[in-house]
């Protein structure tokens, strides 16, 4: 076959000539494509008049998506059509996108609804009530548009309206109910019109009102009409209006039980029981009035008994209840069993026994025998997902109708097919931070987003949504879904048909996305898809982080430990060294005291040798005597290095105080010096005492003063070699302030024992050997000098030896420097 702008035709192989045998039965001439599928049938797309399909076995052609009550394209201008193996139609339009039409899966179900612009359809598509009459009729009441007799066989429909100026017609346009009684009757009950009954042979209406007798009020409105076994006709008022009973003889309808209000369900069993129903199920007593509640605690819509002796209740809200009539129990089915809503209206029995149900959210269907649901919606072809009260018949012919808000459902349940099929779940987007992955490569690399199974995210872009979907074309509106995160979610989040899983915060650490969903029979299927989220730690949570981390808290630890072991060795030490120290002051004490036990010793002699010497002195023998003289001098100063330990003692113990006199210093070296000329003479020294004022008066305490002289002289005297000099001189260098400078020509004193020279019992060390001595004169020296606020220190010799400058406050400065000694009058 060829087309092109004049049309399609056939090329005979055998005659090589082109046969133009459809072009006359296509809606449009300038062919765009042709397509032959495996049913002998050829799919033409036309520019400007949709696709035909052309039946090769009989020649007819159809015009698809143009028809009034079918698919309509969103453009007649096709440029290609494929058909796909599931029998989808998929059309390429030109600015009308694709259009995708099923007809395999989509025709099972035939709306009825009403064609505007044609007088020969439904009244109006707000249907509410059906039955069936003798004829095989069917009789549509609905919502505000009236009542629609509808003929299978021609197709016709005959309808009524409320026409206020003709007295029989039908008195409201709000027709809720419709039977048959078994006299072949039409009873029909409206809105606000009581109850009507159609008159055939004058194509007319009676009308019926029911009158509460106790207070003669009129009830406009019933909701349910029913006739039992016994050929009685029921009518239940709206809002608290009472049951209503028809009497045949008297025509009319007469109040039943006032008490029994807003019954919207009636039924008979096979057992000849009659139930009601408003939010508790009656059983109805007709003689005594004394009727069985059994409280249900919601609206109950529609009753039914199955063909095994089963009570259902369709409830708003509380799904679909078996009723055990015996012991009373009950069992619910919930949107958690399978139902496509919770509020159950109407229910009708197949030849299977299977129950179908309508609800405001589709129909369903129930195989009490293997426990399975099924639900339909508008995408199976249903007039749309919401049903209307008391709008449900089983016709003889095994059919059923439910009617709703765009008109009616009629199909044989026999013939309804399952067409399930589980979809692919594809990726469609990643986003972090609400920014998609595919921007950035460093996230997919080479992979495609629909194939991704493994992304690492930064922490600091942890909050993430995956976009999905499961490519089912036929029924998407039936398609829900669930995901999971493996690590973080403790189940499966059903989310219905949202296809975004959005996650926040999340904490540093591997997870595993699971997303699955139904198939088109609203079971979850087994085409779970998972993606591998890794989300890596800041860099301070690394394993290199940590490694740095925990080596700086060992180092610190090591530190730490070490200063503490070496605290605690310098303890250790410093313990030793104090115990050394007390054993060393132990010891200086001892010896100390020694020392003064021995003073006291000597002194009591030599204080016997001195007294007959002075007497000696003062005789005339004594007088010109110098030897003698010599000796007392020697003997006194004996006594005086006596004193000197005993002195220094009380250094040690902090117990001296200054007796300060005002003395001529002059004077004072003047006679230490005297007495150490024999010790100058017996080796050979050139010893010598210069001063330019023969009284330099000054504020001090004259015996420690001459202690402190005794030992700088003493000390000069004995590092001095013979041959030596030694000079004492006396200076005075300020107004306030007086100079004694002792020097020698010895050995000298070795660099950096400017304090240790001082210190107690340090000797200075000549060669080899210590120097003779205790170690304790320069001490003395040291302490009687910071006393009286003078100082001591020392010099090299220019010409060898060492100078120990003596300095000290003259006059009354002494006193004023310190102020704490205690001068005696």
């Amino acid at each position: 076959m060829v087309g092109g702008e004049s049309g399609i035709f056939q090329f005979d192989i055998v005659s090589h000539q082109l046969k133009n045998t459809y072009s006359a039965k296509l809606n449009n001439i300038s062919v765009m494509k042709i397509y032959p599928d495996r049913s002998m049938q050829v799919w033409v797309a036309t520019d400007g008049g949709g696709v035909n399909l052309i039946d090769l076995q009989t020649g007819a052609v159809t015009v698809i998506g143009m028809q009034k009550n079918g698919p309509v394209l969103s453009s007649t201008a096709i440029q290609d059509v494929f058909k796909d193996p599931d029998g989808r139609l998929w059309i390429a339009t030109l600015r009308g996108g694709v259009n995708i039409i099923d007809t395999k899966s989509k025709n099972q179900f035939k709306t009825i609804a009403k064609e505007p612009e044609n007088p020969n359809s439904l009244v109006s598509n707000f249907t509410r009530s059906f039955c069936e009459d003798t004829n095989g009729n069917i009789w549509i009441g609905t919502s505000g548009g009236g009542l629609s007799i509808y003929n299978p066989l021609t197709g016709n429909f005959k309808n009524f309206h409320h026409q206020s100026s003709v007295k029989k017609s039908l008195s409201s346009d709000f027709v809720f109910s419709i039977i048959q009684d078994k006299r072949a009757n039409i009873w029909i009950a409206t809105l606000k019109g009581g109850i009507n009954r159609y008159l055939a042979a004058s194509n007319s209406f009676k009308h019926y009102q029911c009158i509460n007798p106790s207070n003669s009020s009129l009830i406009p409105s019933i909701w349910k009409l029913y006739e039992d076994s016994k050929q009685n006709i029921w009518a239940a008022g709206t809002r608290g209006r009472g049951l209503f009973k028809y009497n045949q003889l008297n025509d009319r309808f007469e109040l039943f039980d006032a008490s029994l209000v807003d019954i919207t369900a009636m039924y008979e069993d096979r057992s000849g029981d009659l139930w009601m129903a408003n939010s508790s199920l009656i059983k109805i007593n007709t003689i005594n009035k004394k009727h069985l509640y059994v409280p249900i605690g919601t609206t109950i819509h529609s009753i039914f008994e199955d063909r095994r002796g089963n009570l259902w209740l369709g409830t708003e809200g509380e799904g679909l209840l078996l009723f055990n009539s015996k012991n009373h129990q009950i069992k619910a089915f919930t949107k958690n069993n399978g139902l496509p809503d919770n509020a159950v209206l109407n229910i009708l029995e197949d030849s299977s026994g299977a129950l179908w149900f309508s609800t405001f959210n589709g129909l369903g269907k129930f195989d009490f025998m293997n426990g399975k649901f099924r639900r339909f919606y508008a995408e199976d072809g249903l007039q749309s997902i919401q049903f209307n009260f008391n709008a449900a018949l089983k016709l003889r012919s095994g059919d059923m109708i439910f009617g709703g808000l765009s008109g009616f459902d009629w199909f044989n349940p026999d013939s309804i097919k399952t067409f399930v099929n589980t979809p692919s779940i594809y990726i469609t987007e990643f986003r972090t931070n609400n920014l998609s992955v595919q921007q950035d490569s460093a996230y997919l690399g080479r992979q495609n987003i629909m194939d991704i199974k493994h992304i690492e995210v930064d922490y600091h872009k942890a909050e993430i949504a995956v976009d999905y979907v499961a490519l089912e074309y036929s029924y998407p509106n039936k398609i829900n879904y669930a995901y999971f995160l493996e690590g973080w979610d403790k189940g499966w989040i059903e989310v219905g048909k949202n296809r975004t899983a959005f996650y926040s915060h999340l904490d540093v650490g591997q997870y595993k996305l699971h997303i699955r969903s139904t198939n088109t029979e609203g079971v979850w299927a087994a085409n779970e898809r998972i993606i591998t989220i890794l989300i890596l730690p800041p860099w301070y949570r690394t394993c290199w982080a940590y490694i740095i981390c925990a080596a700086i808290f060992l180092s610190i630890v090591y530190l730490f430990w070490h200063y503490r072991t070496s605290q605690m060795k310098l303890k250790h030490e410093m313990e030793i060294t104090r115990f050394k120290a007390e054993k060393d002051h132990e010891i200086n004490e001892k010896k100390i005291s020694f020392f003064t036990d021995i003073s006291h010793e000597f002194k009591t002699p030599l204080t016997l040798i001195m007294n007959p010497i002075k007497d000696l002195l003062k005789t005339s023998f004594g007088a010109g005597n110098g030897e003698l003289k010599m000796i007392y001098r020697n003997a006194k100063r004996l006594l005086g290095l006596v004193d000197q330990l005993l002195l220094f003692r009380k250094a040690e113990e902090d117990l001296h105080e200054l007796k300060i006199t005002e003395l001529n210093l002059t004077l004072l070296i003047e006679e230490v010096f005297q007495c150490f000329i024999s010790q100058a003479k017996s080796k050979a020294l050139i010893y010598n005492f210069y001063h330019n004022e023969d009284e330099v008066m000054i504020y001090a305490d004259a015996e420690k003063m001459e202690i402190v002289l005794f030992n700088l002289i003493a000390n000069a005297i004995s590092f001095t070699p013979a041959g030596g000099t030694v000079d004492v001189k006396l200076t005075i260098d300020a107004q306030d302030e007086v100079k004694v400078l002792i020097s020698d020509s010895g050995c000298g004193i070795p660099k950096g024992l400017e304090e240790k020279l001082f210190e107690k019992y340090y000797r200075v060390k000549e060669g080899r050997r210590s120097a003779p001595g205790f170690g304790i004169g320069l001490f003395l020296v040291k302490t009687f000098v910071n006393l009286h606020h003078g100082n001591i220190s020392y010099t090299d010799n220019p010409t060898g030896g060492t100078i120990f400058i003596l300095t000290l406050k003259k006059g009354e400065a002494v006193c004023r420097a310190g102020r704490h000694l205690r001068i005696p009058s």
